[in-house]
Formats: structure tokens, sequence, C-alpha cells
């Protein structure tokens, strides 16, 4: 009975010396620890495309992250780490947490089709060609009854029509329009040439429908090689004035009414206008502000002078406040 009683007062002292150094023993940081060593971030290489934009993620915090970009020349990143490919080259994106730093290395490519638009014979075939990039292409066709395409990039031409090949490259396409004609014999030698000079202007520049006309009609082409010729090309001459306005957007700086004018020029039809308008992205107090840049990098101006040149550009009123703003007046 003494042996019992001595037992039972040993498993309490023991019981009770337990508890105390739970008590008084500091809890161990476990959920910083598990925290710290599980940060990291979704990518760490990656490729991407000229224009792509593409969102990088810290795993494993809540805490605020500080992104920045090594060259924002090439490649830029918001404050939700979204990236936004620049111009080819490579760049280190860093994730910025707490001391700790977390790093991407992003590879921007420009890869190029080396054809947009093309036009085979029934049964002929055509190799497309990606060139500027390291990624798988994947390509397709919008219609294979009229032009199949095999992973190599290889067209067949099957019947007469039209047929878009579209080389996808990450999250970017490269298109090429198709044309299929008849063969040779039942066309004249004129309408395949004057397709054929179609198809080449419109791969270098951009073209109103009436604009093409004129160039064909300069190159001594008849109305109907030149009908046949605009026909079969298959151009979207809405997506030909809004090519127009990026190119020129890309060289010069333009207001609003300064661009319509200029694709008015081109021979562009309203509805054609009005697309490209609302399509090229254009920011308009930027664009004042370049012009009125352009303008002092040339000559002198005050600031009335300058307003009154802007004003002949056909800024708005508020265009040209910001950008006299911005240039320092």
């Amino acid at each position: 009975m003494r042996t019992f009683k001595k037992l039972i007062l040993s498993l309490i002292v023991a019981l009770s010396l337990v508890t105390v150094l739970q008590a008084i023993t500091p809890e161990l940081p476990m959920t910083s620890v598990v925290q710290a060593s599980s940060i990291k971030i979704s990518k760490t290489k990656y490729i991407m495309n000229k224009g792509e934009k593409y969102t990088l993620k810290i795993k494993g915090t809540k805490k605020s992250v500080k992104w920045s970009s090594s060259n924002k020349k090439i490649a830029t990143i918001n404050s939700k780490g979204k990236v936004t490919a620049k111009k080819k080259g490579t760049v280190t994106i860093t994730a910025k947490v707490g001391s700790k730093k977390y790093k991407c290395k992003i590879k921007v490519e420009t890869p190029k089709i080396n054809k947009t638009r093309k036009t085979l014979y029934i049964n002929n075939t055509y190799t497309l060609k990606i060139s500027g990039t390291s990624q798988q292409i994947k390509w397709s066709s919008s219609n294979k009854d009229v032009a199949t395409v095999n992973k190599k990039g290889k067209v067949t031409a099957k019947k007469a029509g039209t047929a878009t090949i579209t080389a996808k490259i990450g999250s970017t396409k490269y298109k090429c329009k198709i044309s299929v004609v008849n063969n040779a014999n039942s066309i004249t030698v004129g309408q395949a040439n004057a397709l054929k000079s179609a198809n080449s202007y419109l791969d270098f520049l951009a073209f109103s429908k009436k604009g093409l006309k004129g160039q064909l009609e300069f190159e001594g082409y008849t109305d109907s090689e030149i009908d046949y010729a605009i026909n079969n090309c298959d151009a979207d001459w809405k997506k030909q004035a809004l090519k127009s306005a990026k190119s020129y957007l890309d060289s010069l700086s333009f207001s609003k009414k300064g661009l319509i004018k200029q694709l008015e020029f081109e021979k562009f039809e309203d509805n054609e206008i009005e697309y490209a308008i609302n399509n090229c992205n254009a920011n308009w107090y930027e664009e004042a502000v370049e012009c009125a840049k352009s303008y002092l990098n040339s000559s002198s101006f005050s600031r009335d002078s300058l307003y009154n040149q802007l004003e002949f550009e056909d800024f708005e009123a508020d265009e040209i406040e910001y950008a006299l703003t911005e240039v320092g007046y």
C-alpha cells in the first residue's frame, strides 16, 4: 500500500514538473521559420516576346513586395508584379520582401514572320519561317479546306480561297494571309503580276484601297488587272488604316485631328479612320508634349508662340496647356 502511494506521488510530481517547464519555456517562432523558408518567386527564368505582359508572383508571404527592373528599356514591372516586355535583351526582375531578394531573369525576344501575305496556286507549297526566337512555335490554319500547314510551317494550297496561317509563340500570334488562286493558265499574266505587286506593297507599307489602286495604276496595270489584284489580295482596310496610323505615330507627333487629316489624305474611308483612331492607343496629351519638345529642339519659342504652333497642329487647348507645363512653361 505504501509502495502504491509512493508511485502515485512520483507521478504527480513528474506531471507538475512538465507543466512548470511548459509554462516557463518560450515558444519557438515556428511559423516565422516555415514562412521564411517557403517564400519563393513564381519564375526564376522566363522568355517573353516584345509587347507581351506577364505577371510574376511571390508565394508564401503576405508581406508587401517591392518590384524593380535592372533595365527598364528592356522590360518594366509595376507594383503588382506585371512585367511588360519593351525590346530585345535580357533583364533581371527583383522582388524585395523585407531584407530578402528574389530574382527572375527575363529574356525578351522579337520574333518575326518572313511573310505576312502570300499568293499560291492550287497544289503549290510554301514554307513560312519565324526568326528571332528560341521558343516553340505552334502553327495553325483558319481554313484547312483552302490551305493547311504542318508543324514546320510548310503551307499547302488546297483550293481557291483565303486562309490565315498563324504561328503562336508564347501568347503572341504572328499571321500570314494566304490567297489560293486557280492554276496559272486560268488567269492572265497581267492579273498574276498585279496581284503579286499588290501583295508586295502590302508587305512593307500600309495602303488604303484607293491608295493601292492608285499605285497599281501608276505601275501601268489595266483596270481588269487592278480589280483582280484588289479583290484577291485579301487586305483588311481597317487594319491597314491602323497600321498607317501607328506608323505615323512611331515617327512623328500628331494631334487626333492631325492624324485624321493624314489618314484622309491617304484616302482611307471614314469608318476605317475611326477604327484606326480608336485602336492606335495614342495619348494625345503626350503627343502634344513630344510635339512641343520637337519644336524646342529645333528652335526657340516663347510660351505664346509655342502655344500657337501647337494650336496650328490641331491640338486641343487642354492638351496644349499640359504640354507647355511639361516643357517648363
